[in-house]
């Protein structure tokens, strides 16, 4: 059967079609997913392409509109009422800091309260973070909040004139080494002072307790005494507490505006830790409404419009005053014509969460509008009531006109996604092809590897992953750009996604394919850096406990020196206890004991070269050598000897087989040359006696057996002894084979062998000596003809086998069924003497496969044998030359 090629135009042409299929599937689904969803006022709406309906009022995506902007106002109402006051925006509106940033939790708040102007918190949160703060430490901060609490005492008295100078003031406690002082008011008519005492503890340090006792000012003595004291636990625990609050640090604002009031923060609050809350309170607050901020004036500009399709109404109790927020011009009116207004627009909802009323045409549920009045409760009253409608005439140009046109423009998209499963299962089945095909060139041919397939399987990965991830990213990069920008064209979109798909497309499957090629090929492990240190470290192990002898000989004596070395040197003082001076002569000995062994390897290594160079007389000096370096000169020695014997044996016995041959051949060819020549004068005289002609037949024929029995046999010995010269020459086989069956296409015809050639048709060069070379074939032939089954086949084939590194190698095979059982193996076959034909019933010496070989060999050819039961086969390679 004839094998079939996968030339570079068939797999060039299988890729250029996987990508294309491959890139057409993306696109088409790009198209669906930009058919598949709208962009209103830069909010995506998803549209399925399996439940698109006719009216765009019906449609999910106007339902979601609705709800989206219903949230919008209301979350617009709730900002309002923190920004406005009587629905107009109030910069002096006063914000407790505290009440905002908590407004969402469900627990009471603290008892200090700071509010700030709303234009002040809004003009703070513009810089940076919104709050720059100092560090101080914890005793620092009290001392300044009670410095702040004074001053804005003093300041508020100094206003109201409500105090009068001589009022009575509060001193301060002060504490000095050596005494304690209480002041005592203006009413008390003696002093009081408590003694105290100076002792010393604590290895002479001076401490001051007080002795409990109190004197009249004028009698105060200072009782000192040194005694043995021991301070009380609980004082320790007291100076600990001290020291380690003076330790800790705190955060106070730079205030770039102060609280409504005019006072400081810290005048406000008690202690750090208020500090520090009202200053998590004041960064909260900042945020929220910065934030809050943005959305009211987006909310504003979107909504607060009367010409719009879509309508709100909010109405809501609050201090005794009705509050309206609407886009209509019904405010102020009364709830049913309110409710008459919105009942007449084509779509309309009306909540009422007091008296759990909801009525509405649209699909919106009733949870859903539920569950946004309970995110937003906090900021309404109870009695709050709701109206959202929308024209569906669509008359205005706002978002819902807006959606009405993108959703009527957006496709069903049936068609892309038929189009993108048939090309993702056409990529798929292109794919399964291509990873048969990776790696060959031909059905049967062995695997063929690229540069890239034989790095590192770690390092290749890498690369793959990090060039197809980065390719992807920047693909996805570069069209949700162009998907989320609505001045960019849709084709711009489609042209990024396909050229993204086909360069990410084509970058995988190199690095697929490579994949593929190592696994087909059984390097996909082997490639691995780590398998191939983890079989480094082994054999490095295996070999250390092959050679435990060494090992235990050469590690233990270095690890004891190594020790006894450390241990020398970690002395203390090393050089006034000798330790350092014994460990350099310890060194010294070890050194000229490391160099004299290596000497004596050196003469151990030049009588190994002599030996080797040829010198087998060349004996080591081993006088002086001791241990395993003995024993190896010795065995060096030994092995000389050895082979200078097994030459002398070995040359002699050449010598006489060489002698036996010639000897042998000249005595035999001697009288055969006279057999012959009186055989040819007897057949001359012509003799009448038929039996007399037969016997001299068959002496005929048996001395010309002997005479080519003579002369195979020294052909044989020639070539087995090295003994014959070479004239090789550039020779085309598929001519020297058509010379040859040409010759014996006859012979094989009298047995009935038929004869089946398949060769090259152009000419197969390999560099051969033409007469050895014809002598090889000829004896395959003869070979075949002795000893192939009559009426039965021969296959002759001449075949060239190419390899990427080099021209390539031609074969030739021969293959015939043998009339013998053939019961040796194939390789005994070659051997001398040795036929196929055990009886030895048919001509031959036995010698034919022999010389055929060994001339092939002697050719740098390669000679093969196989048998499978009668089949013989015989296959020659050689290297072709261009």
């Amino acid at each position: 059967m004839k094998t079939r090629k996968y030339g570079r135009g068939v797999k060039a042409a299988v890729t250029v079609l996987e990508v294309a299929f491959m890139t057409l599937c993306v696109v088409c689904i790009g198209i669906v997913s930009c058919n598949a969803v709208i962009r209103i006022s830069g909010r995506p709406y998803y549209i399925s392409p399996f439940s698109k309906t006719e009216d765009f009022e019906d449609s999910d995506v106007f339902y979601d509109v609705v709800y989206d902007s219903m949230c919008d106002v209301v979350r617009y109402g709730v900002i309002r009422n923190q920004m406005e006051t009587d629905g107009i925006f109030d910069e002096e509106k006063e914000i407790d800091i505290e009440q905002y940033a908590r407004h969402l939790e469900e627990v009471p708040v603290t008892a200090t309260s700071i509010s700030y102007r709303l234009g002040d918190l809004l003009q703070w949160g513009q810089y940076g973070e919104g709050i720059s703060v100092n560090e101080y430490t914890c005793e620092q901060v009290e001392q300044m909040i009670r410095e702040e609490k004074e001053r804005s005492a003093q300041q508020s008295s100094s206003q109201t004139g409500a105090e009068t100078a001589g009022t009575k003031q509060e001193k301060t406690e002060e504490w000095e080494i050596g005494n304690f002082e209480k002041a005592k008011s203006a009413d008390e008519e003696e002093a009081l002072v408590e003694v105290t005492e100076h002792v010393y503890v604590a290895e002479g340090v001076e401490e001051t307790i007080l002795t409990g006792e109190t004197v009249e000012e004028n009698d105060l003595t200072v009782i000192e005494e040194s005694i043995d004291w021991e301070p009380d636990v609980t004082d320790w625990e007291e100076e600990n507490a001290a020291y380690e609050k003076e330790d800790q640090y705190a955060l106070v604002p730079v205030e770039r505006y102060l609280p409504a009031d005019g006072r400081s923060m810290l005048a406000h609050v008690d202690s750090v830790e208020e500090l520090e809350n009202m200053t998590f309170y004041l960064r909260e607050s900042l945020h929220m409404l910065g934030d809050n901020y943005i959305s009211y004036k987006e909310y504003q500009q979107r909504y607060d419009n009367e010409e719009m399709n879509f309508k709100y109404y909010i109405v809501q109790e609050r201090d005794g005053k009705t509050q309206v927020y609407t886009n209509t011009a019904i405010a102020g009116k009364e709830m049913q014509e309110v409710y008459e207004y919105f009942s007449g627009l084509g779509r309309s909802l009306y909540f009422s969460p007091a008296d759990f009323t909801y009525e509405s045409n649209m699909s919106i549920r009733e949870e859903s509008v539920r569950g946004v009045w309970n995110k937003y409760r906090y900021a309404y009253p109870d009695d709050t009531l709701i109206w959202v409608g929308i024209d569906t005439s669509f008359q205005y140009a706002d978002l819902f006109q807006s959606a009405q046109e993108s959703y009527q423009m957006a496709a069903p998209g049936y068609l892309y996604i038929l189009c993108s499963v048939i090309c993702g299962i056409l990529a798929l089945v292109l794919l399964g092809v291509m990873t048969y095909m990776a790696g060959r060139k031909t059905e049967s041919e062995t695997i063929s590897l690229l540069w890239f397939d034989r790095w590192y399987t770690e390092v290749a990965a890498s690369l793959a992953a990090g060039v197809v991830l980065s390719l992807f990213v920047m693909t996805g990069i570069g069209v949700s750009e162009l998907y989320y920008d609505e001045m960019a064209d849709r084709m711009q979109m489609l042209t990024a996604l396909a050229v993204g798909s086909a360069i990410t497309g084509s970058a995988f499957l190199f690095f697929y394919l490579s994949l593929i090629r190592r696994i087909k090929a059984g390097i996909f492990w082997k490639n691995f850096l780590i398998y191939r240190i983890f079989l480094a470290i082994k054999r490095i192990l295996m070999r250390i406990y092959d050679d435990s002898r060494n090992v235990v000989r050469i590690w233990v004596p270095y690890l004891l020196f190594v020790s006894v070395n450390l241990f020398l040197i970690s002395l203390d003082n090393p050089f006034e206890r000798g330790g350092t001076f014994i460990a350099i002569v310890l060194d010294l000995f070890v050194g000229i004991f490391l160099y004299y062994n290596n000497r004596i390897r050196q003469k151990i290594l030049k009588g190994i070269e002599k030996i080797r160079g040829g010198d087998l007389d060349y004996q080591i000096d081993v006088a002086k050598m001791h241990g395993d370096n003995r024993i190896l000169a010795e065995a060096v020695n030994s092995i000389g000897n050895g082979i200078r014997h097994a030459v002398e044996t070995s040359m002699k016995d050449e010598r006489m087989k060489a002698d036996l041959i010639t000897n042998v051949s000249h005595d035999i060819k001697t009288p055969l040359t006279s057999i012959i020549n009186y055989v040819d004068l007897i057949k001359r005289e012509e003799t009448e006696n038929e039996k007399v002609r037969d016997y001299l037949k068959i002496l005929e024929n048996k001395s010309q057996r002997l005479k080519q029995l003579t002369e195979d046999l020294v052909e044989a010995s020639k070539i087995s002894s090295g003994n014959i010269e070479l004239q090789c020459d550039k020779l085309d086989l598929v001519e020297l084979m058509n010379q040859t069956v040409g010759e014996f296409v006859e012979r094989f015809e009298e047995k009935g062998l038929r004869l089946i050639v398949n060769m090259e048709e152009r000419p197969l060069l390999i560099y051969a000596d033409s007469r050895r070379i014809w002598r090889v074939v000829e004896n395959l032939f003869h070979n075949v003809n002795k000893y192939a089954l009559e009426n039965t086949r021969v296959y002759v084939e001449v075949k060239k086998i190419p390899e990427d590194d080099s021209p390539g190698k031609v074969r030739l095979s021969i293959k015939n069924i043998s009339d013998q059982p053939l019961n040796l193996e194939a390789e005994d076959l070659t051997e001398r003497f040795i036929r196929g034909d055990a009886a030895r019933t048919t001509e031959g010496s036995g010698l034919g496969l022999s010389i055929a070989k060994n001339l092939t060999e002697l050719q740098k050819g390669k000679f093969e044998i196989f048998s499978d039961g009668d089949l013989f086969k015989v296959v020659i390679t050689f290297s072709l030359v261009v």
